[in-house]
């Protein structure tokens, strides 16, 4: 079984290499999270597992479907690599970023602001009213008590994904430098008493990928391998206290053990686990969904208000629910996530995921042209897809990825205005 791995893995590894010699190498282009994502979660991590003699999905036994599935996720791999290699950019290579004039920076910066504290008293508002204190949020939850309460205003959490767009605005317009440290505090602070990595992940690529295109300057290796070495600290660390923080507790650093931390490291990419199970369910046991799970929960029944519809189904009702509860029944326990893949196997089987893995090589190729462009609020565009990217890949269900997508990129929609040529003044790259 482990040979069987190692070969994957190594066509794999030829497939990267071999787009990577094809196109000019930046580290901050999709494909690099796409592939390195795709080893740690289904080569690298089942390897390690086998190794350690934990092969279960909780307690299901999964690794029946395990050659099937990996030999399907080479496939995908290759699917995507085609699609990328396929489409060309207009773009060939990053222009100098233009600025704008005083007067539209001004405008933007004024606009940022109202949005920023707006959104920031909502997302205020709705941790108090779940039993988190102000004291706790700014302490990272290290003081003042929290208390448990029902949340009946869940909705309301989508505001502060609002909070980005103006918040890489200020980083880029503002003048007087502590500003932009004072509201990043701000943000993680909030996020941290959330319990969410991935939302950090996203402030963090997006921060440092406008900063890079504005400079004018490429990320090194050495830089790379410190983001990612903070990133994982932080990831590990927040998965280990974030449980208690969730339920009102204080922040515990005596959980942050190195067997908590291992268990953590473990549970970002154990989730082949599931993809396994619905592999070795799905058609031989269950029929396919047929475009439920990408389409039609996705788009129209997670958008229609529950007043309008009081028995719509819950999150286990949905496709991928379903899918987990008949293929690796025990997870649901854990709350065991599932790769995007996961979710295009239910529907359409192996051709789905080569269909989707298509597609998605072909968007990450062309977004290229927006990390390339002179303009700032394309930059930015591009920025906020490269961390969400991370957890489109870890953390599939369609419905929340799309949900979350909306709320990332709609405040984008307030600054169009000021990117008309017209506007442009210099060249602010150095």
């Amino acid at each position: 079984m482990k040979l069987n791995y190692s070969v994957a893995e190594l066509r794999s590894f030829c497939i990267y290499w071999f787009v990577c010699n094809k196109i000019r190498f930046d580290f901050f282009h999709p494909i690099h999270i796409y592939f390195v994502f795709y080893f740690f979660i289904f080569f690298i991590t089942p390897l390690f597992l086998i190794d350690a003699q934990d092969t279960l999905c909780v307690d299901d036994n999964v690794m029946g479907s395990c050659i099937r599935a990996t030999i399907i996720v080479v496939f995908a791999l290759l699917a995507f690599s085609i699609g990328y290699l396929a489409t060309k950019n207009k773009i060939q290579k990053p222009e100098k970023v233009q600025a704008l004039s005083q007067k539209t920076e001004k405008a933007i910066l004024k606009k940022s602001y109202v949005i920023f504290i707006f959104c920031y008293l909502i997302s205020i508002f709705y941790a108090l009213s779940t039993g988190k204190t102000i004291i706790g949020i700014f302490t990272f939850g290290t003081l003042g008590q929290a208390m448990y309460m029902e949340d009946n205003m869940q909705f309301l959490i989508n505001v502060s994904y609002l909070l980005l767009v103006p918040w890489l605005f200020i980083c880029i317009y503002s003048k007087r430098k502590f500003i932009p440290l004072l509201l990043s505090y701000f943000l993680v602070s909030l996020f941290f008493t959330y319990g969410w990595r991935f939302i950090i992940y996203i402030i963090v690529l997006g921060f440092l990928i406008t900063r890079a295109r504005v400079l004018g300057k490429k990320i090194k290796l050495l830089q790379v391998a410190l983001i990612v070495i903070v990133l994982l600290l932080f990831s590990v660390f927040t998965g280990a206290v974030r449980g208690g923080i969730r339920s009102g507790q204080q922040t515990d650093f005596e959980g942050f053990t190195s067997e908590n931390m291992s268990s953590t490291l473990e549970s970002n990419f154990n989730i082949y686990q599931t993809y396994y199970g619905v592999v070795g369910t799905y058609p031989e046991k269950e029929d396919y969904f047929y475009g439920q799970a990408c389409f039609v929960y996705p788009f129209v029944v997670m958008w229609i208000p529950r007043y309008i519809w009081p028995d719509k189904p819950k999150g286990t009702g949905f496709p991928a629910g379903v899918a987990l509860l008949k293929s690796c029944p025990s997870a649901i326990r854990e709350a065991r996530s599932f790769p995007n893949i996961y979710e295009y196997y239910i529907d359409f089987g192996p051709l789905g995921v080569i269909v989707f893995s298509f597609f998605i090589g072909v968007i990450c190729r062309k977004m290229l042209d927006f990390y390339n462009s002179c303009s700032i609020y394309k930059i930015i565009c591009y920025a906020i897809f490269i961390g969400f990217m991370i957890q489109f890949i870890n953390r599939g269900y369609i419905a929340q990825l799309f949900s979350l997508f909306v709320f990332l990129y709609f405040p984008l929609l307030a600054y169009r205005k000021y990117f008309r040529k017209s506007n442009f003044q210099y060249n602010i790259s150095k």
